[in-house]
């Protein structure tokens, strides 16, 4: 397994600096750590003692460009939390739009984030704002080099504005740092503008220091994460284009995100002794039932959380960061006769584990028990959610382009008119689909109400589906040739 030095990304209390040093490629880099663990709505969800703040429906929106938008990152938060946090009931509202910049966006933020009365708001922008356009050489001219540094002083001026405005709202902000641009990745067959990272780079200083100075949270995930591309330029991540992360590289992203909100690892753990007959400690799970006779254990398991589900892009993302650590489920049978033994599960052999094994205990998040099926059931409910999500967002992206214009959405002729002039501007490519996507708005944004129920309902579909089950487990001993129950 592949895992990156993790600890430094884990930053300390909010309101201080810490001072780190990091060696890349010969050079003692120092590195300014910001606060993320403050006390803002993702410290008291995940504090170990319920705070008054959390009762009935939580709201969390992620605001920003079309790695939002596309985002599956933030949709494998709400897969996290809809296994791990059964009994709550959290909202992820998608406020992502392709193309947009934290000065475009501006526009929208009432309508299209704060309107929905969030909790919380994660801000990522800076891909669209660092302007790529102007790193496509690596000796750029003097004129070049004041444009890079004016669309900083920009990006820093409107995501201020972004922050205080939220804050204003009374929601939470919490400010992401971008996600890499890929200049590191072997081939990826596109133009690869050289020094954008480096820009993006000071997007993320600037992102922390803005954090800092309006006393909000922040999460790296940018500097772990051009860790891995540099180091790993083999990587998968953004293979398509060097901006959009892909499926792998959102799992990545997700990881970092629920790191930094400090969420507990453990789904469950129950812990048997052998030679007392007893349940020696259990944690987020009951035993019922439980039988020790002739080197056979059989109990009822009921947890109190899911496993997140396995599927090809968690399998992926495992073997460079370590996700398992956040995907604990323990069986520990104490002080088993030495030998193997069969893990049955609803009377269906799953795998076998040694009586050494056992004595550690040993992770059933990822073999194939009901609650695994439980969770990959919970993860159709959420690919249902994002994509009943995305018309709503299509629609979004095209309000935002006549908004940052001035122009009334609600005019269907003033849109109509402005956006046949918006394409004549664009080349070719852009312009088929700019079209494609004006056509699909046209279609859709009268059926904005029954969109938007669509949605709603999705999200209440994994709430109806979140729900752990019991079920029956067996520890039998290999050489015997039936069992004893």
């Amino acid at each position: 397994m592949v895992f990156t030095n993790l600890a430094k990304y884990v930053l300390p209390l909010h309101g201080t600096r810490k001072k780190l040093y990091s060696l890349e490629k010969g050079k003692i880099t120092k590195v300014i750590i910001l606060a993320v663990f403050a006390l803002t709505f993702t410290d008291m969800l995940f504090a170990q003692k319920p705070l008054g703040k959390i009762n009935g429906v939580q709201k969390v929106v992620f605001y920003g460009d079309s790695i939002t938008q596309g985002g599956w990152y933030l949709y494998y938060i709400q897969l996290f939390y809809a296994t791990r946090f059964p009994d709550m009931r959290i909202t992820i509202e998608n406020a992502g739009v392709s193309g947009a910049s934290a000065t475009t966006s501006l526009p929208r933020l009432e309508s299209d984030v704060l309107s929905s009365k969030p909790d919380i708001v994660y801000i990522m922008f800076g891909m669209n704002d660092v302007g790529r356009n102007y790193y496509r050489v690596s000796n750029p001219n003097q004129k070049t080099m004041e444009a890079r540094e004016k669309s900083l002083e920009t990006y820093k001026n409107k995501m201020n504005e972004t922050i205080k405005r939220i804050k204003a709202s009374g929601a939470s902000p919490v400010i992401l740092t971008p996600s890499p641009y890929n200049q590191y990745g072997m081939h990826i067959n596109v133009e690869n503008f050289v020094e954008c990272n480096e820009g993006l780079i000071k997007c993320a200083e600037i992102a922390k220091a803005l954090a800092l100075e309006n006393n909000s949270p922040a999460v790296d995930i940018h500097s772990p994460m051009t860790e891995l591309l540099v180091k790993y330029p083999e990587l998968k991540f953004a293979a398509r284009d060097r901006i959009h992360p892909g499926k792998f590289g959102h799992m990545i992203m997700a990881y970092y995100i629920l790191l930094s909100q400090n969420v507990p690892g453990l789904v469950c753990k129950a812990t048997i002794d052998v030679k007392t007959k007893s349940v020696e400690n259990i944690e987020k799970c009951l035993i019922k039932s439980l039988e020790i006779k002739d080197g056979c254990i059989k109990f009822m398991y009921i947890p109190k959380a899911l496993p997140f589900p396995v599927s090809e892009e968690y399998m992926e993302a495992k073997r460079i960061v370590p996700w398992d650590s956040l995907n604990q489920e323990i069986i520990q049978i104490k002080n088993l006769a030495d030998g193997n033994y069969k893990l049955l599960v609803a009377g269906k052999e799953i795998e076998k584990f040694s009586a050494e094994q056992f004595e550690r205990g040993v992770n059933i998040a990822l073999l194939t028990t009901p609650s695994q099926k439980k969770s990959n059931d919970l993860r159709t409910a959420v690919i249902k959610k994002a994509n009943a999500e995305s018309p709503l967002r299509n629609i979004a992206q095209v309000n935002s382009i006549l908004q940052s214009s001035s122009v009334d959405p609600s005019d269907t002729v003033a849109a109509n008119k402005y956006f046949e002039y918006f394409c004549t501007k664009l080349n070719d490519k852009l312009k088929r689909y700019y079209t494609r996507l004006f056509e699909t708005y046209c279609k859709n944004r009268g059926k904005f109400p029954e969109l938007t129920k669509k949605a709603v309902d999705a999200q209440k579909n994994i709430f109806e589906l979140q729900k752990p089950e019991p079920f029956e487990i067996e520890i039998v001993r290999s050489i015997n040739p039936d069992r004893h129950f």
